[in-house]
């Protein structure tokens, strides 16, 4: 006998005259503790997800009802949850609400809003055919990372980052340094330029070329 398919549905609005809690910023997983794990016991067993002890801390049994609430209800968007006993940003809307996890609308760099500006131009770009990873538009990422296309079938989403932040690095101004070495005489016997994109910026991804040496 088979069990009957569980559509997941959108929780209950938060109904309080105290405004919840809103997203911490960082994902709750098993071992946390504070007033965030606190609020998400409570909502779960408002919704009928437990019975959960509510003390504070993310333990299995909180563990146990934070995936049954993923099983049954769906994101602010209307999908599913995935179903994984934690409770990241998804998992926070969808209990608490899509206005408790605030966006940051601006870039916190002008490299970011480069990425930004040049990833939206490529939604709707598809697999051709489809499922096949591969397309022209497609092959173009996986060469950006040193991958022939043709050679196997390779998932492209970390290649299609690489090659927004390689194409977005190209329209960043770029400033030059010249350090100069001189001999006794005064004369300069080796210039260094150095290029510094805005790629080069602390903490810009491992693996996007950062900056070039030219000798002369």
């Amino acid at each position: 006998m088979t069990s009957p398919t569980v559509t997941p549905t959108p929780a209950p609005s938060v109904s309080s005259t105290k405004a919840p809690m809103t997203f911490p910023g960082t994902v709750l997983t098993p071992g946390s503790k504070g007033s965030a794990v606190l609020a998400v016991q409570q909502r779960l067993n408002k919704l009928g997800c437990g019975p959960v002890l509510e003390d504070g801390t993310f333990g299995a049994e909180t563990q146990d009802a934070v995936e049954l609430f993923q099983t049954r209800f769906q994101d602010t968007s209307g999908a599913p949850l995935k179903i994984d006993g934690t409770v990241g940003p998804m998992t926070w809307a969808a209990l608490f609400g899509a206005a408790t996890t605030p966006t940051n609308a601006t870039a916190p760099s002008q490299l970011l809003a480069a990425v930004l500006q040049f990833a939206s131009g490529e939604v709707g770009m598809m697999e051709d055919p489809l499922e096949s990873n591969r397309g022209p538009r497609i092959d173009q990422y996986l060469r950006a990372v040193g991958l022939d296309p043709a050679a196997g079938s390779f998932p492209w989403c970390a290649a299609f980052v690489y090659f927004c932040f390689q194409q977005a690095a190209q329209t960043i101004p770029k400033n030059w340094v010249v350090v100069g070495n001189h001999d006794a005489n005064g004369l300069r016997s080796s210039v260094i330029h150095t290029l510094l994109p805005a790629c080069a910026e602390p903490g810009f991804p491992v693996g996007i070329p950062g900056p070039d040496l030219i000798l002369s």
